[in-house]
């Protein structure tokens, strides 16, 4: 997936790294031990129009460039964005498509509709 950020393309790549740059971010901690839950969380939260957690999975998805957007960055491109909800299927169906994300994004998406 590509977005132009301060007039610069980059590139979104959802792939293992995404996922431990989130795990790194965002988990819980039992007994000492910490277990990532970045994906599972940011997929509901995303789920529910969080713009937030579309920019932080966006951010991680930028993990593999050289030269990263700043978190702020991608806030401000969300807001002034124009196709805001194609940005939102875009990243879901990136997710949902790639090996790293896929069984955790259908998971996700059958907890949700039980409840």
């Amino acid at each position: 997936m590509e977005l132009k950020i301060n007039g610069e393309v980059k590139v979104f790549i959802f792939g293992i790294k995404f996922v431990r740059e989130l795990d790194k971010k965002f988990f819980i901690e039992n007994n000492g031990m910490k277990f990532g839950t970045g994906l599972s969380t940011k997929l509901i939260e995303i789920h529910s129009g969080s713009i937030v957690a579309l920019a932080d999975v966006l951010h991680c998805a930028t993990s593999t460039e050289a030269k990263r957007p700043a978190l702020e960055d991608i806030e401000s491109y969300l807001e002034s964005c124009d196709k805001i909800e194609k940005v939102f299927e875009e990243t879901l169906a990136e997710i949902e498509s790639n090996n790293a994300g896929k069984l955790i994004a259908r998971d996700t998406k059958k907890a949700m509709k039980t409840k």
